[in-house]
């Protein structure tokens, strides 16, 4: 009877519920309930006078993925002297390939991206995030902001952010960035640039991170009315894995878009050709960045190639491109 009473007493049942709640609340903080993103616009330029049609020769045939690593600077406290350096070399590389279509990661602001004199590049259009930074991401580090640069305006641009997310082990970084064109009687074209979390940390849970932040592009296409049959999709960005790699063999990220008819334009290249990550912070190099194109887009999917840059001159990734014939003047027709 003693060890009854004493099972039963107040201080025990205070503990049990301790334990109880301790337990749920590990539960909860492994496998997060699903929470709507808050939809917002990003900050948005667009130059101050342009045509379409009559610049059709002076615009670029080429769509562009590029981590530009803490631009301008190269790393978060850099100095004037790095800054200039890094604007140069981007703005460089810009007016040598000339993309008229442009994702850029790992931007602080607007404000910074026009220093690259934009207008000069022909760039008629620009969206970049402003998500702020939580608890888990660094506070007080500069933005890693995303970003599209456009030679062809587009008919839309939003945000999807995660950053008011509850603070569980799968909760995404940042957001999604998407812009929408006219494609005319062929429907729509949807871009949407991903910057998935990066390999720091442990990796079950950056993995969690990077496959429920894809999970938020079909959430997307559901909110916004994708259609199927005449509608197309590219998206495209640093995914912080690589589908040649046995290490990420055992993730969805990528693979569930794959499942669901998009395509690789770079499937079936050399894995050395490839590259677009160069050995870094203990990381060896490796495929994180891709462009995923549905079905009908890669009829005007030309050539993928990764652009050759010495190792770590102006960022530790290398662009990635996609040359295309047909698309501009597709959008430009659509957009008269």
């Amino acid at each position: 009877m003693e060890s009854i009473k004493k099972a039963t007493s107040p201080f025990c049942q205070v503990l049990r519920f301790i334990s109880v709640y301790l337990k749920l609340s590990l539960l909860l903080s492994q496998a997060s309930a699903f929470e709507e993103p808050m939809i917002s616009a990003p900050e948005t330029w667009t130059a101050k006078s342009f045509s379409s049609k009559s610049q059709e020769d002076e615009i670029g045939k080429s769509i562009m993925v590029w981590n530009v690593k803490w631009f301008p600077g190269g790393n978060p406290d850099a100095t004037s002297s790095q800054k200039k350096s890094q604007i140069q070399g981007v703005r460089k590389v810009l007016k040598e390939e000339q993309p008229f279509l442009l994702f850029l990661c790992e931007v602080r602001s607007l404000k910074t991206l026009m220093k690259l004199e934009p207008e000069r590049l022909k760039y008629k259009k620009i969206a970049c995030t402003y998500i702020p930074r939580v608890a888990d991401e660094g506070v007080g580090l500069p933005l890693q902001s995303l970003a599209f640069l456009s030679q062809v305006p587009w008919e839309a641009s939003w945000v999807i952010d995660f950053s008011q997310f509850a603070l569980t082990r799968d909760r995404p970084r940042r957001g999604i960035i998407a812009i929408q064109f006219n494609l005319g009687e062929r429907g729509k074209l949807f871009v949407y640039g991903v910057h998935l979390k990066s390999n720091m940390g442990l990796a079950s849970n950056n993995r969690l991170k990077r496959e429920r932040a894809m999970r938020y592009l079909e959430w997307d296409w559901k909110r916004v009315g994708v259609d199927w049959v005449h509608d197309e999709i590219i998206v495209l960005g640093d995914f912080n894995h690589s589908l040649l790699n046995p290490v990420y063999e055992s993730e969805v990220s990528i693979r569930r878009l794959l499942d669901k008819g998009f395509s690789d334009v770079m499937n079936g290249a050399p894995w050395q050709d490839r590259l677009t990550i160069h050995s870094t912070y203990g990381f060896a190099s490796d495929v994180f960045d891709y462009i995923l194109v549905t079905s009908k887009i890669r009829r005007y999917a030309k050539a993928a190639r990764v652009m050759e840059l010495e190792r770590h001159q102006i960022s530790d990734h290398s662009p990635l491109l996609l040359e295309t014939d047909g698309l501009v003047e597709q959008l430009l027709t659509s957009n008269d």
